[in-house]
């Protein structure tokens, strides 16, 4: 792999070939593709004519040479697209295996936090008593990751950071496969329905869970997704993924603290029991350490 320090010198160094996220988004998207044919699933059609005018939104400045022959600017909006169409072809796969529909692993996933010494609704009890400035900061921290990922996609793709921004799309691309694949088999309705205590705006959030439990539930519409996966939790993964990317940049503490904020929110504002974030953040951990394969 070409060294960070080349690619922040060089504008010239995104790959000519199809790199690995590339070839995982793709396999993605062959796979939610005959499923969907396969198991009589609908597609919401206005759905997917938004993704495909978002596409061709962010192709659209490379049909000037000046944006083309920018290394910077057509690295970045070619990044974009592949993230837009890995987070459609990955929401479809969550969805496609909560249907399945093996028995909920709640009361399990709630005993191993009772014996880490966790009393869950104690916790959400003690955040309900934090200032009300503490609360809104924790709630943002938790809403922060899908705008921290295109904040790290504009700005690596755009200083210039080409190799650190295919690092972190195939770390992200693989973990978020990870934990989707890694969720099928320990589904859970999450700790605001197990223990009783999530209000009306918290269990609506979660209203798809159920119906495709059932079966009453069969259109994927990409702009109504919910995110429905506790173990392991995508937000703590995501969590150390962002800080990891930001690592060695000026962006790097406030990134860092950020994150931090995010994880100490999951528990809470997500619903998810502790098991699910340290499951995710260990995933993460395991992801970051693992060694890349050459992408150019």
């Amino acid at each position: 792999m070409p060294s960070l320090g080349a690619s922040l010198h060089s504008p010239v160094s995104w790959p000519c070939r199809p790199a690995p996220v590339w070839c995982l988004t793709l396999a993605l998207l062959a796979i939610d593709g005959l499923w969907i044919a396969g198991q009589g699933w609908r597609l919401a059609v206005g759905d997917l004519l938004l993704l495909a005018l978002a596409l061709c939104a962010l192709q659209l400045p490379l049909l000037l040479r000046r944006y083309r022959r920018d290394a910077r600017i057509a690295g970045t909006l070619r990044a974009a697209c592949l993230l837009l169409l890995f987070q459609a072809g990955a929401a479809c796969m969550s969805y496609l295996l909560i249907a399945l529909a093996p028995p909920l692993v709640d009361g399990v996933l709630a005993g191993w936090d009772h014996l880490l010494g966790l009393d869950w609704p104690a916790l959400q009890r003690a955040q309900a008593r934090l200032p009300e400035t503490a609360q809104v900061l924790l709630r943002c921290a938790y809403n922060s990751g899908l705008p921290q990922i295109l904040l790290v996609l504009l700005y690596l793709g755009l200083s210039g950071r080409a190799t650190r921004l295919q690092d972190f799309l195939l770390r992200y691309g693989v973990a978020t496969m990870l934990v989707i694949l890694l969720s099928a088999p320990f589904p859970a309705a999450g700790a605001w329905k197990h223990f009783g205590t999530g209000n009306g705006s918290d269990l609506a959030a979660l209203a798809h869970f159920e119906a495709l439990r059932d079966g009453s539930l069969r259109e994927l519409a990409l702009s109504r997704m919910q995110g429905l996966i506790s173990m392991p939790s995508l937000h703590a993964a995501m969590a150390v993924l962002l800080a990891h990317a930001l690592r060695g940049t000026p962006l790097r503490w406030p990134g860092l603290v950020l994150n931090l904020l995010m994880l100490a929110a999951t528990p809470v504002e997500g619903g998810h029991y502790l098991v699910d974030v340290l499951a995710g953040v260990a995933l993460a951990l395991a992801v970051v350490a693992w060694r890349l394969p050459r992408q150019s």
